[in-house]
């Protein structure tokens, strides 16, 4: 007679228990009165990549030309690329990067196309003379430990960098550092990331409406950012020193249209295109 292994049988049924990362995907509200939040408006958000092996962290929606692409992270530090047309996902493709990097983060700035992501010993900045097949190492930066889900803010002169930092004690409190990534203009090839000092001064305290989770955007003309706070997300306008909440985006209220019994566990991450909204969530098997 076979003996039940019960310690295998829990090891399965939690395993089966545990939430899974995904991508959901959907196209820009167009009704009258309807914001481009995912709390907000219809269509309902369909899975677009799920499971441990689809890359999921810090996604991103590129709108450039005509093409539309999402670019994440994977867990091996990664970052790889997918085209979207009519709201389907062509397949992956990796960045030719040549290592491992965390929070990749693609920004144009002054008609050219940069990545930002960190490695183990700092953050790296590539130059892409051909998106999105060709990236070259452009400069290295050491900054201080523990900054993590950069979000990028062009301007003519220079490209303003916030940083997160979450309190080593207490996680759930993070605050901003701001940087300002310059190019040399006698140099062009040389550029710098320094820190805003007066920035800094006046950030100096943790809070919970710090932790960056995806690309500032503008609403009416008013800058926007998305904040990971426990299982949901916050929505803040951002103008100035003032930072005025809007609306959430939480496991209940964020439409979807899931295969099976599978529900939300946590809405992680948002970003936006022209066309399309992208989350990156926790699922319920």
């Amino acid at each position: 007679m076979k003996t039940l292994n019960l310690q295998a049988l829990w090891d399965t049924m939690t395993a089966r228990r545990e939430p899974q990362p995904a991508l959901l995907l959907r196209t820009r509200p167009e009704a009258e009165g309807t914001d481009p939040m995912p709390a907000m408006g219809l269509p309902a958000f369909a899975v677009c990549a799920q499971g441990q092996d689809a890359p999921w962290h810090a996604p991103q929606l590129i709108h450039r030309g005509d093409a539309h692409w999402l670019l994440a992270g994977d867990e091996q530090g990664r970052a790889c690329l997918a085209t979207l047309e009519n709201g389907v996902r062509g397949p992956w493709q990796y960045l030719p990067l040549g290592g491992a990097y965390a929070y990749p983060l693609v920004f144009d700035w002054n008609q050219d196309c940069f990545l930002l992501a960190a490695d183990e010993t700092g953050w790296q900045l590539f130059w892409s003379p051909e998106f999105p097949t060709q990236w070259d190492a452009v400069a290295h930066f050491t900054l201080p430990g523990g900054l993590i889900a950069p979000v990028a803010v062009p301007g003519a002169e220079s490209v303003g960098v916030l940083f997160s930092e979450p309190d080593e004690k207490r996680p759930d409190l993070t605050r901003l550092h701001r940087y300002e990534l310059q190019r040399d203009p006698e140099t062009p090839t040389r550029f710098t990331l320094q820190p805003d000092e007066g920035f800094a001064f006046t950030h100096r305290a943790y809070q919970p409406v710090y932790l960056n989770a995806g690309g500032q955007f503008a609403v009416n003309g008013q800058p926007v950012r998305p904040c990971a706070q426990g299982e949901y997300l916050q929505f803040y306008l951002c103008g100035g020193d003032v930072v005025q909440p809007l609306c959430a985006a939480t496991p209940h209220n964020l439409r979807t249209q899931l295969p099976g019994r599978q529900s939300v566990a946590a809405v992680c991450a948002y970003t936006q295109d022209a066309q399309y909204e992208c989350v990156a969530v926790l699922l319920n098997p």
